[in-house]
């Protein structure tokens, strides 16, 4: 878990919450058959190609506890909440969960193994996964706990799948793990797709998402420009992370449904978060035995209800995130007429499309086409940027050969 300067770290609860979603998952990784992959959870024979399906999918998405057995009632309790994703801290999701994609995780070392590694890229293969989140919380001893040196050992398998890759995620960004991880990737010329954090928030204070914005997920995305996903943020009274028992009584339910819903609507607003997930469906634990530290962040009650916040979430209207779908210019020659129209989707209302650095003699439209007659042959990697009516900016760099 994560949180910005002044609060404190999650070790208790979510180790025992943990424990029995690793357990499930230890004995899928036992029996995992890399020539098996019915247990792929998403119905992806809608989704032609990997381009379309890594941004065709809604923000909003869930961390699964309680409905991760496979069962008619599990499935459609996260259908109800009306998530384009979710995953479950493991590599094999639900089948009875119908309309959301499934993203599985190499939570730690024990996922490493050469069967399971096959079996993921046959997945992928086979449309069934477009991405991988990796290593979760390396910096917590409760958690994957690895060094930056142990998880860089293990990218070049990781990155030998063809998969879209997560950055690990760690417990506390600030500490400096993900920036010597980063650095370290770079120098060795390793791939990370995207960047997946944790952020949990004082929300008994009015306002507090703009501090999530503005003090973290503004940083990190100004550091790494990677887009963003948040993989977990729930309405945590943090001050009990502290030690010695003492709870926040402005931790009220009404705050957790203004934080839930403020909170939700700036993820949609802002462009660089390609994705979300709010921590969680519910708690395994019932009653008295659930942590009392997380009264309100169930989306669902002990009787398989919706609570207040699960109210509020199911009814987050979720985007399809502004990206730009062209993968790829076609050639062109010198002195030779050129024109192509690169795409965008998701995010709201028109698009705009610019480009600062085209080679001499080349435009580009604000309906994204690209036109002109170049002057010069070259390799060319051009920044395209796009923004939507919402002011929803994203961009992706494409690669023009000019002969």
């Amino acid at each position: 878990m994560f949180s910005v300067k002044g609060d404190y770290t999650m070790k208790s609860f979510k180790t025992i919450f943990l424990s029995s979603l690793l357990l499930i998952s230890s004995l899928v990784v036992s029996g995992c058959d890399k020539g098996n992959t019915s247990n792929s959870t998403y119905n992806s024979t809608d989704l032609a190609k990997h381009e379309d399906a890594k941004y065709n999918i809604k923000k909003k998405g869930i961390g699964v506890s309680r409905y991760n057995s496979p069962n008619d009632t599990s499935g459609e309790k996260i259908d109800n909440l009306e998530v384009g994703w979710y995953y479950n801290w493991g590599l094999t999701g639900n089948s009875y969960i119908k309309n959301a994609e499934y993203i599985p995780m190499v939570w730690g070392r024990e996922q490493m193994k050469d069967d399971i590694l096959a079996n993921l890229k046959l997945r992928y293969e086979n449309n069934e996964i477009t991405h991988l989140l990796t290593f979760n919380e390396p910096d917590n001893n409760s958690q994957s706990n690895m060094t930056v040196d142990e998880a860089i050992s293990y990218w070049p398998k990781l990155e030998a799948l063809g998969i879209p890759l997560s950055s690990p995620c760690p417990c506390d960004y600030t500490t400096g793990w993900l920036d010597e991880f980063m650095e370290k990737a770079k120098e060795l010329n390793y791939r990370v797709d995207f960047i997946a954090i944790h952020s949990y928030q004082d929300f008994s204070i009015d306002g507090v998402e703009n501090r999530l914005k503005v003090d973290v997920l503004d940083k990190i995305y100004e550091k790494y420009k990677l887009p963003i996903w948040l993989t977990e943020y729930g309405a945590i009274d943090i001050s009990t992370w502290a030690g010695g028992g003492k709870y926040n009584p402005n931790c009220t339910e009404k705050k957790a449904k203004q934080y839930i819903e403020n909170c939700s609507k700036m993820l949609e607003s802002l462009g660089y978060v390609e994705r979300y997930a709010w921590f969680l469906d519910n708690f395994n634990e019932k009653g008295d035995n659930r942590p009392k530290e997380a009264p309100y962040t169930s989306l669902y009650n002990d009787d398989d209800t919706l609570s207040s916040t699960g109210e509020i979430y199911k009814n987050i209207n979720s985007i399809v995130p502004l990206s730009i779908k062209t993968s790829s210019l076609e050639s062109g020659t010198r002195g030779n007429y050129y024109q192509f129209n690169i795409k965008a989707q998701g995010g709201s209302g028109n698009y705009s499309f610019y480009c600062n650095n085209l080679p001499k003699g080349l435009s580009i439209a604000n309906d994204g086409t690209l036109f002109g007659t170049p002057n010069y042959p070259d390799l060319y990697r051009l920044k395209i940027e796009v923004k939507d009516e919402a002011k929803q900016t994203t961009y992706k760099y494409l690669t023009l050969k000019i002969s």
